[in-house]
């Protein structure tokens, strides 16, 4: 069951505050406020979070990571943080098109090429990262991504399979109505 937010304490109120603030939505997302019931938990996860999605101090971009985060969701069938991811790229007016192809096959031919890579080999890092090669790295470099750039995706890609693996596990699988 959810945490009611007339038990949370008042850090948890404010971490809450925190993460809308920061995803520029209404509401935390449910998985995050499912681990509300371990108040230490859903602060160092959000801390991931914040380092890998919405800081980094690399070249990808927050919105670039959010639509890698979409086509991951929707190849997991992770439905819980696809929705989240679609409202907030919907949110950003990102093109319903490119949105659409990343829902449908997890990829588009919509976004330039070197997004595409990066898109590409997150989303394999995240969900069968036992599948990575040396020609994966090599396009990353041969992309123009530095060792950093490289070491920032792989720990985003990270974040992303924590995520599905706590969308599954809360049993989050179905689609928004």
């Amino acid at each position: 069951p959810e945490p009611e937010m007339s038990d949370a304490n008042e850090g948890l109120r404010e971490l809450y505050g925190q993460i809308r603030l920061t995803l520029e939505t209404d509401n935390e997302p449910l998985m995050l406020r499912l681990l509300g019931h371990s108040p230490e938990t859903l602060k160092g996860l959000w801390a991931f979070m914040q380092a890998s999605l919405i800081g980094g101090g690399g070249r990808v971009k927050r919105t670039t990571k959010e639509l890698i985060a979409l086509a991951a969701a929707s190849s997991a069938r992770a439905e819980h943080l696809k929705d989240v991811m679609l409202g907030i790229l919907e949110e950003r007016g990102i093109d319903p098109a490119v949105i659409n192809d990343l829902v449908e096959n997890g990829e588009t031919r919509r976004l330039p090429e070197h997004t595409r890579k990066i898109l590409l080999f997150v989303r394999r890092a995240a969900l069968d990262p036992a599948l990575l090669n040396d020609e994966d790295f090599e396009a990353l470099q041969k992309a123009g991504l530095s060792d950093a750039d490289v070491a920032e995706i792989v720990g985003f890609a990270g974040l992303i399979s924590c995520l599905i693996t706590m969308t599954r596990a809360f049993g989050l699988t179905q689609p928004r109505a």
